[in-house]
């Protein structure tokens, strides 16, 4: 595979190779075989960029939907697809808008927001921009304005189709779905849900990130949250959700009302939370387990706010990872498990403000380039 994509940025592949391209990125689980943007750079330096129009069509292909029930890439894929196109779009229309940033060899995330439409088209979304958001058929379903896209409740819509949003590490956006329902979308998350519920099916959406979920309610229509093997079932209530690849556990925080949380697999057996309690699933155990927390730590990202109360710093690298869109090396490994109490707001410190707060607290070395970090 490493040629095939060798042979495709140096633009020989034949359509039949493109395609198998297209065939391994839409279902490829394993990230062994993509080349490192170091790799793709030196190809780059020898053969000239792919023209726009085949980049951004190729592009579109990969990215389109291989069927209704796919679900959403992780960060983890979508870096690797950035890996190989990064200097294919050189010219191209995603790249002149930021779609991807490769800086000191660190494999980039998406640096814009993006929505896919049903028909597999992505649209870039610029969160200090107005725009109309229309379906294959041209009819618009719904509104953008700044950091939140409305849905129409009117849509005359009687089928499921479903777009999905991806918010970018570094961002934050808003989501209001067709039944009213709010979604705030926290850094490094896809949403895909429905253009609009449809009357008589159970409103259900599916998440990879963060978020927090404000629902509208509707005894009729209970609303799921799908998070892999995880259900969170609720009728109208305030909750936050944690599902990102890399945590070991998925988690919801009950803010008001009552959900139920639930394997997917066993769904008779629920676990019922009541506000201010947590549920966790843990991924190794296939199991649940629920405590009384303080919401804030779970809820202030909303507001930009990061809160850690004796959080480890694996963890805590984690978060301001997401929240800034950087990397964190970190070659101290006493450092790794040494447990903090800390608060920085992301709109307001900048990362190297952090960083010297943390090392204010804990001595430490560390070299700040570009978008990544190294301690030592």
């Amino acid at each position: 595979m490493k040629e095939l994509f060798e042979k495709y940025i140096k633009r020989e592949c034949t359509k039949e190779e493109i395609q198998q391209i297209v065939t391994y990125f839409r279902n490829s689980e394993n990230l062994d075989d993509f080349p490192t943007i170091e790799a793709v750079s030196k190809l780059l330096d020898a053969y000239p960029d792919m023209d726009e129009v085949t980049a951004n069509r190729i592009y579109s292909d990969i990215v389109k939907s291989s069927s209704p029930n796919k679900k959403v890439w992780s960060y983890k894929k979508m870096a690797a697809v950035a890996a190989i196109f990064i200097g294919v779009l050189a010219s191209g229309y995603l790249f002149q808008n930021g779609f991807f940033n490769a800086l000191n060899g660190v494999v980039p995330e998406s640096e814009v927001i993006t929505l896919e439409l049903d028909n597999g088209e992505v649209l870039i979304i610029s969160d200090d921009d107005e725009t109309q958001v229309a379906d294959a058929q041209g009819i618009i379903i719904g509104q953008q304005q700044g950091n939140q896209l409305s849905y129409h409740t009117t849509t005359q819509i009687e089928t499921l189709q479903y777009n999905t949003l991806t918010v970018p590490y570094g961002k934050r956006f808003e989501l209001s779905l067709s039944d009213g329902s709010m979604v705030y979308l926290n850094a490094g998350t896809s949403l895909r849900y429905p253009v609009k519920f449809i009357k008589g099916k159970t409103r259900q959406i599916f998440l990879d990130g963060e978020a927090y979920f404000r629902i509208s309610e509707d005894k009729a229509h209970p609303f799921i949250v799908n998070a892999n093997d995880v259900n969170v079932e609720v009728l109208g209530t305030e909750f936050n959700m944690s599902s990102y690849e890399e945590d070991t556990e998925i988690k919801t925080v009950l803010v008001e009302g009552s959900v139920s949380m639930y394997d997917k697999n066993t769904p008779e057996n629920k676990t019922l939370l009541i506000p201010g309690e947590k549920g966790a699933w843990n991924k190794n155990k296939k199991h649940i387990t629920t405590t009384q927390v303080d919401i804030r730590l779970h809820t202030g990202w909303i507001d930009g706010e990061l809160i850690f109360r004796g959080s480890s710093f694996s963890n805590m690298a984690r978060k301001l990872e997401r929240s800034y869109n950087i990397s964190i090396q970190n070659d101290n490994r006493e450092l790794d498990q040494k447990q903090f109490n800390a608060s920085f707001h992301v709109d307001i410190e900048s990362i190297e403000e952090v960083m010297q707060a943390i090392s204010a607290i804990s001595p430490i070395q560390y070299e700040a380039k570009n978008n990544e970090i190294i301690i030592y």
